[in-house]
């Protein structure tokens, strides 16, 4: 009684984990293909988009362009914001999403950044170290719990 207890409690504990991963979660954007390849549908909206930097210009006191791509570089976007947005300066390959207005006028299609989130490269892996420490805890659940038949 006290093992299906303890994994009924275990189960749902994880099971509350991935809902609230999943309402934490920011709203699904505007992908970079969409935007690349047909910009007139979004041209003065607001959108959301996310992708890995390639690129980082410091074009003068007033604005930083940040250069994005998505599916390993096939499609790119740029990014014009106020350097008062960034509370980090993002390196090549660390994930952005960014909130902001895209425009196609002007020298190249961009979205004018409102919000920015960048997430470093390390911490996008520490989301698989933390998961690594799970492993062993429903490993021991799993022996505790169920005794396997061997033939």
């Amino acid at each position: 009684m006290r093992k299906t207890t303890g994994i009924l409690i275990v189960t749902g504990f994880l099971l509350l984990l991935m809902v609230y991963s999943g309402e934490a979660r920011p709203p699904r954007g505007t992908r970079l293909y969409d935007l690349v390849t047909n910009p007139s549908e979004f041209d003065n909206k607001e959108v959301l988009v996310a992708g890995h930097v390639t690129e980082l210009l410091f074009s003068d006191n007033s604005t930083v362009e940040i250069r994005i791509s998505s599916n390993g570089g096939k499609y790119e976007i740029l990014l014009i914001l106020d350097p008062a947005l960034l509370n980090t300066i993002p390196n090549q390959g660390d994930s952005i999403e960014a909130k902001g207005f895209f425009t196609i006028s002007g020298v190249q299609p961009h979205v004018e950044v409102k919000l920015i989130h960048v997430r470093t490269t390390w911490g996008q892996y520490f989301i698989y170290i933390r998961s690594i420490v799970a492993i062993p805890v429903i490993l021991y659940y799993l022996r505790q719990g169920w005794d396997l038949v061997r033939v």
